[in-house]
């Protein structure tokens, strides 16, 4: 055990600034972030609405998106920021994986895009802003995440399926901001316009237990077999 390492519920050590991707295992992710408040704990639900959750609603997005019967709304919202967001090269590659179904290895990203959080915390956004606090916590967020994938075998993300997981990630912040935060978002700088229909499409907190088994059968089904390091 180093100086920098935190014990986690499974009785491992991990570094969090040289972290060991012998250490990281599913189990340890998927139980710290179903217990990990999202929004610093400030929303109006009787339950916290975790991390956990909040990963397995972003990737449940990504896959109701590509379904034939997509909502309409949600459709053009992805398909407005594509065309905003990207290139022609990158929009063009976003256009033909639509054509498809979701793939795991997209979904998986997006179930995962948060697990660095399971050992260096959820921090909110407006103080990743703070000057010398950002270079920080996004190095060590980069050297965890460099760790996880290592970990779980996960190659490198691929700009297209950056671009989608970016999408659903705003999308998910829109929604839970009109259900969760006082304001409803009000103000709010990374939210995106969506129809009523669309700020529907929600789940209200569950407990912790319900979430963690939740983000494991999710990744279980994503991965095929049982989960590395389990």
């Amino acid at each position: 055990m180093t100086p920098t390492s935190i014990e986690t519920v499974s009785g491992r050590f991990v570094d969090l600034v040289n972290p060991d991707p012998s250490t990281i295992v599913i189990s340890d992710i998927a139980w710290a972030i179903s217990r990990m408040p999202r929004y610093v704990g400030h929303t109006v639900s009787a339950i916290p609405y975790t991390i956990g959750q909040h990963s397995i609603y972003v990737a449940e997005l990504v896959q109701r998106v590509f379904a034939k019967d997509a909502p309409h709304g949600l459709r053009q919202s992805l398909f407005t920021f594509i065309d905003e967001k990207s290139a022609d090269q990158l929009r063009d590659a976003a256009y033909e994986l639509l054509k498809k179904l979701a793939s795991p290895t997209l979904l998986l990203e997006c179930l995962m895009h948060d697990a660095s959080e399971a050992y260096i915390v959820d921090v909110p956004t407006p103080l990743k802003q703070a000057d010398g606090f950002k270079q920080v916590y996004l190095h060590l967020e980069a050297v965890m995440m460099t760790a996880i994938r290592e970990a779980f075998g996960m190659q490198t993300l691929s700009p297209v399926h950056e671009l989608f997981l970016r999408w659903a990630d705003q999308v998910a912040l829109t929604i839970e901001a009109y259900h969760l935060i006082r304001s409803r978002g009000a103000n709010w700088t990374r939210l995106l316009p969506l129809g009523m229909s669309e700020l529907q499409i929600f789940t209200q907190p569950k407990e912790p237990i319900v979430v963690y088994e939740e983000f494991l059968g999710y990744y279980e089904e994503l991965t095929l077999h049982a989960p590395r390091g389990l």
